[in-house]
């Protein structure tokens, strides 16, 4: 049996990604060397493709798309992950080449050309913003951006889809077993955003549990079971974290 390592980050938000804590990842990506990588979700913000901006005078609708697309696809060429995917903020860019507005529809299929050109480059797939489309299995574990967001929201991930099922969206940084009679179990695995710049954090309470954080991890190719651990700062404000695994016991 042989183990091989993964890595899987999500909610980077394009240029509102926290630089400090993005070059944190990738220099345990790079001590880590996993086999696989991914990205949860989110790789994009897309503050000004946001379907509740009814006016021009809506801050949200000065967003830099530019900007935003730059940044992400930096990104991208640093971690080079193997899989995306996509999450609620990323799929509004494919719910405006549905637009009726042609100007506006066919922008957007500009844009997703140019990204799948890109993912192309650098051997990527993705899947899309979907509740049985958008979710990824590697041995026993399943993983996409997420759909709750609630209190509730690792628990009822882990109940719904069954197994290990990790997920961004909710940018807290938690692991729950479900309610169900079998080892059914969720990984909540944080963001990399710079979450304090998001105009909605100063109205909503639920930003206070927040965290940055990713997930890290091993499976067996043989078998198909998986280990997984969250990365998160210690006490002190660092980043203690093993970069070698090796299995101890019987062979």
């Amino acid at each position: 049996m042989a183990w091989e390592k993964f890595v899987a980050c999500a909610d980077t938000h394009g240029y509102l990604e926290d630089s400090e804590v993005v070059n944190t990842f990738l220099s345990f990506v790079d001590d880590y060397k996993p086999d696989y990588k991914f990205h949860l979700g989110d790789l994009f913000d897309f503050t000004a493709l946001r379907k509740g901006i009814i006016n021009k005078a809506d801050p949200d609708a000065q967003g830099d798309l530019w900007k935003d697309q730059q940044a992400a696809y930096d990104f991208l060429d640093r971690y080079r992950p193997d899989v995306i995917t996509l999450g609620n903020h990323d799929a509004r860019l494919w719910r405006m080449a549905g637009e009726y507005d042609a100007t506006k529809r066919e922008l957007a299929r500009y844009m997703i050309l140019e990204f799948e050109g890109i993912l192309k480059e650098i051997g990527c797939s993705y899947l899309p913003y979907h509740i049985k489309k958008g979710v990824f299995e590697l041995g026993e574990l399943k993983m996409a951006h997420g759909f709750h967001c609630n209190q509730n929201s690792t628990k009822q991930h882990a109940a719904e889809y069954g197994g290990m099922f990790m997920f961004g969206h909710t940018h807290r940084a938690e692991i729950r077993k479900a309610k169900r009679n079998d080892d059914s179990i969720g990984y909540n695995i944080g963001c990399l955003c710079d979450y304090e710049r998001m105009s909605y954090c100063s109205q909503r309470t639920a930003t206070h549990e927040w965290r940055h954080a990713w997930a890290y991890g091993v499976v067996n190719n043989v078998s198909g079971k998986a280990h997984v651990w969250l990365a998160e700062k210690t006490e002190d404000e660092k980043w203690l974290l093993p970069t070698e695994i090796k299995a101890y016991g019987k062979p």
